[in-house]
């Protein structure tokens, strides 16, 4: 079974990471959320902090952000900073 799912990752005007994701960690208002592949369909407003993905391949990338919007819909994932 595939444990991972697309993610997307965009500012308002570029692409910031397109690829398959084992999980994504994502500052919120009620705290740090960590997401998996099959994750409940979700809508998550985001705060100023970091955005770790773990990617397929098992490596990690961090992002900044002052806030967002994060969708996860039918094991695709969206950010938008």
């Amino acid at each position: 079974m595939d444990m991972t799912f697309s993610c997307i990752i965009r500012s308002t005007d570029a692409a910031i990471f397109s690829g398959r994701a084992k999980s994504v960690t994502l500052p919120t208002v009620s705290g740090e959320v960590q997401v998996l592949s099959a994750h409940a369909d979700a809508f998550i407003a985001l705060i100023a902090g970091t955005v770790v993905v773990e990617a397929e391949d098992g490596s990690k990338q961090s992002f900044a952000l002052r806030g967002g919007v994060f969708r996860m819909k039918d094991d695709v994932a969206t950010l938008v900073a």
